[in-house]
């Protein structure tokens, strides 16, 4: 069917929706990312011819895979200087479609930056960098778009082709999926600050076997690309946070926990297992200014951190329906040989009074 400006313009103004599919791993805006042919003609304006589609749909960027670094290089500067150059003059007026911008290397185990980011100086430069350049980024994207366009519907100026593309629904996944991974990144780099490296670390692989998984779990690149949407819409709605992350980290806490208790009798002001020297736990960062049980005595603090530990513990526990709080813990438990006598209230090392002996 031909491509005029009326129907070209209808077809993009209702591109403009919520996504009705959140929480179907399967799915985005009411399509199946396993039929192809639907996910192509459900995502791109109905009156362009088959052919055109497909290099519009094509044009969707893998935003997860930035920044991309040679095997051994982590300069973003060089491979966005590369990657500029390889789309300079694709659209030129002497181009033709056969020449669009076509993406072979989505697989590629470069493109899993999550499981190449070792140090929190590296993540931190990761994060500065796309935010320098996210606005780029998406200029590119936008431009190939509107490249399309252009040739597609010849008598649209550039002006107008520019905002169709912006208003398309591919140029919406591609800018969704971007912001998502930068808050993805953040959300990350505040994990470090507030529970440390190896907290982030975890959270890293995590994220980054399951998007790796994604990229060698389906044929087409599309199905990719839609598939790592749908991971980061679903991720950042959650927080972030999921049944087996809870469990893992609860895992490591009672390692610690563990590990502490087999050290023998030392007092927890020495005991380098423990973040919180109040209620002698890691449930929280360090500083007594932060501890949840920080209006209780010392002992009762670590009666209460040892419950807050079951409890997060029970593989019944859900996590995003319970919030702990110090009222939802009882006063009732029990005290190890090496914990101090509730009857004072005091901590190891300290007086009735509060002072150090």
């Amino acid at each position: 069917m031909e491509i005029t400006s009326e129907n070209l313009d209808e077809e993009f103004v209702n591109t403009i929706r919520i996504d009705e599919s959140l929480g179907d791993d399967e799915k985005l805006f009411g399509l199946s990312i396993n039929n192809r042919t639907g996910l192509i003609n459900g995502l791109t304006p109905k009156y362009m011819e088959a052919r055109t589609k497909r290099m519009f749909f094509s044009q969707l960027e893998d935003f997860t895979g930035y920044p991309r670094t040679q095997a051994k290089s982590n300069d973003i500067g060089e491979y966005l200087n590369d990657f500029i150059i390889g789309f300079r003059n694709i659209y030129s007026k002497e181009a033709n479609l056969v020449k669009a911008f076509s993406d072979n290397g989505f697989r590629n185990n470069n493109r899993n930056v999550l499981l190449q980011i070792k140090s929190e100086s590296q993540l931190e430069e990761i994060i500065t960098d796309l935010q320098n350049e996210s606005q780029r980024l998406l200029g590119i994207f936008r431009g190939n778009l509107s490249g399309i366009l252009q040739q597609a519907c010849g008598h649209k100026t550039v002006e107008e082709c520019n905002a169709l593309a912006e208003a398309s629904m591919i140029y919406r996944i591609g800018k969704d999926t971007l912001e998502r991974y930068q808050n993805l990144l953040l959300h990350l780099y505040g994990t470090t600050v507030q529970d440390g490296w190896d907290e982030t670390k975890a959270q890293l692989k995590h994220h980054g076997d399951r998007m790796a998984k994604i990229r060698n779990q389906y044929r087409s690149r599309e199905a990719v690309m839609c598939r790592l949407y749908i991971y980061l819409r679903d991720g950042m709605n959650k927080n972030w946070s999921n049944t087996k992350l809870v469990q893992d980290q609860m895992r490591r806490l009672r390692k610690q926990v563990t590990a502490g208790s087999s050290v023998g009798k030392v007092t927890p002001r020495k005991n380098p297992v423990y973040c919180c020297k109040h209620c002698n736990s890691s449930l929280h960062s360090i500083g007594k200014e932060t501890c949840p049980f920080e209006d209780h005595p010392a002992a009762v603090a670590r009666m209460k951190a040892r419950q807050a530990i079951r409890l997060l513990a029970d593989p019944n526990f859900d996590p995003h329906t319970f919030q702990i709080t110090t009222d939802s813990l009882s006063d009732d438990d029990s005290f190890s040989d090496d914990e101090t006598d509730t009857s004072n209230g005091t901590s190891d090392g300290e007086t009735s009074d509060g002072n150090q002996e």
